[in-house]
C-alpha cells in the first residue's frame, strides 16, 4: 500500500512539474512572439491592420542563431519572410538568401516576352533596354527623343533597345489605335515601326492637337 501510495503521488508531482514547465514555456514563447512583433511594428512601420504571425524556431545553417518566418497578412494578402534570432534572444537579423548560380537579371527577362519585338541597336547585345512605350505619354517622347538616342550614341553596338505597347487608354485613348499600326507596320518591316515611333514622338504635339 504505501509503495503505491508512492508511486502515485511521484506521478502527480511529475505531473504537475510537466504542467508548469509547459506554462512557463508557452508564456516565454508568447512573450518573445510579442516582443518581436513590436520590434518588425516600429522598423518597418506596419499599420495596425496588418497581421503579424511568427513560425515556431528551428535550426539554421549560422552557429549560435535559430531561424524562424514571420508573415504579414494585411487584405488576405501575405508575405513570408526569413530571420535569424540569436541564442540569447537578444539579436534579431533579416534573413535574404541569394542563389549565385543564377543570374538574376535573366530569371527577370523570362518574364518579360518580347519575341517578335522590333530591336533598335545591336540584337545580340548583351544589353536590352525593354521600353514600355505609350505613344501620347510626353515623358515617353522625351525619352524617345533624348536619352535613348544618347545612349546609343554612348554605347554603341554594345545595347540593344525593344518597345513593348503600354497605351494607357483612360487618360490616351488614341495610343491604342497608334500601338496597333505601329505593330501592323512591325510586321511588315522593322524599320518601319521605328519610323513611325520616331515621327509620332517627334510630332506628338501635333497629333494630339
Amino acid at each position: 500500500m504505501l509503495t503505491r501510495f508512492l508511486v502515485t503521488c511521484l506521478k502527480r508531482t511529475f505531473a504537475l512539474i510537466l504542467l508548469i514547465c509547459l506554462g512557463c514555456s508557452a508564456q516565454s514563447s508568447n512573450e518573445l512572439s510579442q516582443k518581436v512583433e513590436r520590434q518588425l511594428r516600429f522598423t518597418y512601420k506596419l499599420p495596425p491592420s496588418v497581421k503579424v504571425t511568427m513560425s515556431p524556431m528551428h535550426s539554421s545553417d549560422f552557429q549560435s542563431y535559430d531561424a524562424l518566418t514571420v508573415t504579414f497578412e494585411d487584405e488576405g494578402r501575405k508575405q513570408n519572410y526569413d530571420f535569424l534570432l540569436s541564442k540569447d534572444q537578444k539579436t534579431l537579423i533579416r534573413l535574404t538568401k541569394m542563389d549565385l548560380s543564377q543570374d538574376p537579371f535573366a530569371q527577370v527577362m523570362k518574364k518579360i516576352d518580347v519575341k517578335g519585338r522590333p530591336v533598335r541597336g545591336n540584337a545580340n547585345a548583351k544589353v536590352v533596354v525593354v521600353n514600355y512605350d505609350d505613344f501620347e505619354c510626353p515623358y515617353c517622347s522625351h525619352m524617345h527623343q533624348v536619352l535613348f538616342p544618347q545612349l546609343l550614341k554612348e554605347y554603341g553596338d554594345r545595347i540593344a533597345f525593344i518597345y513593348k505597347d503600354f497605351p494607357l487608354s483612360e487618360i490616351h485613348p488614341w495610343a491604342i489605335h497608334a500601338a496597333v499600326n505601329a505593330n501592323c507596320l512591325a510586321a511588315q518591316n522593322a524599320d518601319a515601326y521605328w519610323e513611325f515611333a520616331d515621327y509620332i514622338h517627334a510630332h506628338r504635339d501635333v497629333v494630339n492637337a
